[in-house]
């Protein structure tokens, strides 16, 4: 575990339902509850809005609408929550925090505002709580966008592998394009010593994309469970050489939390990070979930 410290387990039904690789809505699904579209409604986080309640008389918070969307028309809970998700994307988890708790007193059961105060918890390395934090968003909207990666990298912070990997096999369930999501199931089970299903998720990388590195990094993962550290730096090294630092160390983040640098005994331990490259303590959150 990255974090030994006490914290609380996160819910079992959940949990078992993401270690056996169960859709996330069968454990967090009331019987009869109609699940709709979700997210955050930002840019690269789009998702249309959940219906709201009728809006208050004119406010503060609508005029401020025009100025910041453009859109006269957006309610109050969107505009608090793309001024959340800016300051969050600009570091100013302070003011993500005040805009997500407005939020909140306008809907409490925001699946998009507690998905977002989630990964606020995550760039404060409050792993747990994120943990719980996501699962309480995915029990208000089990559909809601991207809830499973960023819960799949919490508890990969946490060292919690298998459920990690249910967690991104639910994220290509939903989104079978995603292949950020995809790459992290390969190393997954690349991790939990599952080399034929790793193997043949790394097949399905084109080692020629011109802008994504899934070929390197899942063949680096195969062949750092395999013991041959040797080839996966060789791999790591590629990568980094083919799509470039910044790329690289985004990816890399990823495969440190899969790979975290200090092994348990008898375990094969990882390459060496180049310069530049981010650590299990540096990495917080990994590369967001593209397609």
């Amino acid at each position: 575990m990255l974090f030994p410290v006490a914290r609380p387990r996160p819910r079992p039904a959940l949990l078992l339902a993401l270690a056996c690789g169960l859709p996330l809505a069968l454990a967090a699904q009331p019987e009869g509850m109609a699940v709709d579209d979700g997210g955050l409604a930002m840019p690269t986080d789009v998702g249309p809005a959940a219906p709201m309640p009728e809006a208050p008389a004119a406010t503060a918070v609508e005029s401020s609408v025009q100025v910041i969307t453009g859109d006269p028309a957006a309610s109050p809970l969107d505009v608090l929550l793309q001024n959340a998700f800016v300051a969050f994307k600009n570091g100013d988890l302070k003011a993500a925090r005040t805009a997500i708790a407005e939020a909140q007193k306008l809907e409490p059961k925001n699946a998009r505002a507690k998905l977002l105060e989630g990964r606020v918890l995550q760039a404060e390395r409050k792993f747990p709580e994120a943990t719980e934090t996501i699962l309480s968003a995915i029990e208000l909207d089990p559909a809601v966008p991207r809830a499973q990666y960023y819960l799949g990298e919490s508890l990969l912070a946490q060292g919690e592998v298998l459920e990690a990997r249910g967690a991104f096999a639910a994220m290509v369930k939903a989104e079978p394009k995603n292949k950020d999501a995809r790459l992290l199931v390969a190393m997954c089970e690349a991790r939990l010593g599952n080399l034929r299903d790793a193997s043949e998720l790394a097949l399905t990388f084109d080692p020629t994309d011109p802008v994504h590195p899934g070929a390197n990094f899942a063949n680096a993962a195969l062949a750092q469970a395999s013991g041959r550290t040797a080839d996966a730096t060789e791999e790591l090294d590629s990568a980094r050489t083919t799509y470039g630092p910044q790329i690289w160390s985004r990816y890399m983040k990823s495969y440190l939390l899969v790979f975290p640098p200090k092994q348990a005994a008898g375990e094969p331990a990882p390459p060496a990070a180049e310069e530049g490259a981010s650590t299990p303590a540096d990495a917080g959150a990994a590369a967001p979930p593209e397609e």
